[in-house]
């Protein structure tokens, strides 16, 4: 038990200490940035809600978001600097991709447009 204790003091003075320092930031950030814009139907202007944003990665897996009831959407892709593909769709529309590139710990806009079939 005064084993236990002993764990649980040096744990809680290391997170304090970790609090304290660095003008609190978190211990650990994932290195990468986010992608965050708006779908739009590109006819009607109108935004287009639960349209699919996905992202590839350097793993050859795919990072997904879906647009809010504003046609707003934010994900996290992770490695900042290299150059990746964003696509959007939603069932009824042309698929659209898009260039981009994310600063660590930074946001990049990407907003879509998409076009009725």
């Amino acid at each position: 038990m005064k084993g236990r204790m002993v764990s649980l003091l040096a744990l809680i003075m290391i997170l304090l200490c970790a609090i304290a320092c660095d003008n609190h930031k978190p211990i650990y950030e994932p290195p990468g940035g986010y992608i965050a814009g708006m779908v739009t139907d590109s006819i009607s202007n109108i935004p287009i809600v639960s349209a699919i944003v996905s992202s590839d990665t350097i793993f050859d897996t795919t990072t997904d978001g879906l647009t809010d009831t504003l046609g707003h959407y934010v994900m996290f892709v992770g490695f900042p600097g290299i150059n990746r593909l964003a696509y959007c769709w939603k069932e009824g529309y042309l698929v659209e991709s898009k260039p981009y590139s994310v600063a660590s710990n930074e946001t990049t806009l990407v907003d879509f447009w998409l076009v009725p079939r």
